[in-house]
Order: structure tokens, then C-alpha cells, then sequence
């Protein structure tokens, strides 16, 4: 894992990142989630097994040697830290234990992917910054991230109201594309790319026939409980 320090280093400004968990109440920033995509990918490329793994022993590592630096600006890196030690640690043995039924079939590399774990930090952040008690941020940040429930089945559905859920009933749908930022690495970007570039050369009477506007698309994500294949999600 360390081997592949130096040169994300060399690839990827750490700064950014850093600076971002470090400050940010949590909103949403198209550049973080662009860069931990591509982050991904290049540790995908040279068959890393885990590069959500690498990816957050890289920021701890880094945070360590900005703050030895001397910058100013970064003198001080706890709560980047802390975001990544929550996000990239705690939370993802959380959420797998949360759901050890549920998605006890799926490897840890169909779930924990580059967009993912912004979704993680994303979830992390507005804790840290609203100082919620620490035994309290892991269940809130499970709330934030299992957002999704998919299809139920009707009989499921008429014995008990619509928004009654059992409590490990919701996932948090895995995204495959954000708007403003692309398609996230992994076996499903190259037909997700050719999907989107097909839509986008669609005629536009056929999308208004299909009321599908690939310019109103702002998230396509994959319900991750299906055992052979995922089910595709569109917000």
C-alpha cells in the first residue's frame, strides 16, 4: 500500500482534498468527488485490491507530513483526520456490519467506490462540524448514507404505510455518474459513458417522448442488493 504514496503524491495535489475535509461543513464539491474518481482509477489501473484502503492510509499520511511542513495553512489537520479516519475506517466496518444480511454477498470492491466514499465523507463532515457527540456520528452518518429503499414487492407494501421501513430495510444506492463531475471508475464505466453518449445523441423529441432529459440528470446509481447484477437508479 505505502508503494503507491509517492506517486499519488506526484499525480494528485493532496492539499486539495485535505483542505477540503479539513474546512468544508460537508456540502457536496464536484472537484473532491472528481479527484478521489481519479484517484481510483489510477490505483485501479495498477490492480490495487483496495484502493479505498490506500486512498485514506494516503491523506492520514500526507495530513502527517503537511503538518510537519511548517505551511500556515496547514498546521493543523485534525479534523481532516478525523473525516478520513470516520469515513475510510469506522464507518465502512459500520455499514458492513449494519447490513450483514443484506449485502453480506457483495465484496467490499462493489460497494466502497470512489463516489461512495465522498458519499462517506460527505455524511462524516456535517457531524464533525456541528460537534455531535462521538457516539452519536456513526448511527447519524448510517441515516445520511442509506437513503434508498428500490423496489418492494406490493404485498410488502399494502400491509403497512409507504414510508414505514424496517430499520435495515434502506441502502445507500452506489453512483456511478454525478452531474458536473463524470462517470466513476470501476466495470461499469465504459457502458455507462457509451449509455450517456448515446442519450446525448438522441433526438429530442424521442427524450421528450420518454420524458428523459440527460441534462436533468444529476445522479445514476446502482441499487447494490441484487446478487448477479446491479439495478440501475436515476435521480
Amino acid at each position: 500500500m505505502d508503494a503507491f504514496f509517492p506517486e499519488l503524491t506526484r499525480l494528485f495535489d493532496p492539499t486539495k482534498p485535505l483542505g477540503y475535509l479539513n474546512f468544508s461543513d460537508g456540502r457536496a464539491d464536484p472537484r473532491f468527488r472528481k479527484l478521489l474518481a481519479d484517484v481510483f482509477e489510477h490505483l485501479l489501473e495498477k490492480y490495487d485490491p483496495a484502493p479505498w484502503a490506500t486512498t485514506g492510509a494516503w491523506l492520514l499520511t500526507t495530513a502527517t507530513d503537511l503538518e510537519k511542513s511548517g505551511s500556515a495553512a496547514f498546521q493543523d489537520l485534525s479534523r481532516a483526520r478525523a473525516v478520513v479516519e470516520l469515513a475510510f475506517g469506522e464507518l465502512l466496518t459500520a455499514y458492513r456490519d449494519h447490513h450483514s444480511d443484506l449485502l453480506g454477498h457483495q465484496p467490499d470492491a462493489a460497494l466502497f467506490t470512489a463516489f461512495f466514499m465522498a458519499r462517506c465523507c460527505e455524511a462524516v463532515m456535517p457531524e464533525l462540524a456541528a460537534a455531535t457527540p462521538a457516539l452519536s456520528v456513526i448511527p447519524n452518518c448510517l441515516l445520511n448514507l442509506n437513503d434508498f429503499v428500490g423496489y418492494r414487492p406490493i404485498a410488502i407494501l399494502e400491509t403497512r404505510p409507504q414510508t414505514d421501513f424496517y430499520p435495515h430495510e434502506k441502502v445507500s444506492a452506489i453512483p456511478l455518474y454525478f452531474r458536473g463531475v463524470g462517470v466513476a471508475p470501476g466495470p461499469y464505466s465504459e457502458v455507462v459513458r457509451a449509455a450517456l453518449d448515446l442519450l446525448n445523441g438522441t433526438e429530442k423529441d424521442l427524450l421528450e417522448e420518454a420524458c428523459l432529459d440527460p441534462d436533468r440528470l444529476d445522479v445514476l446509481a446502482i441499487d447494490p442488493r441484487a446478487t448477479d447484477h446491479f439495478h440501475p437508479v436515476t435521480k
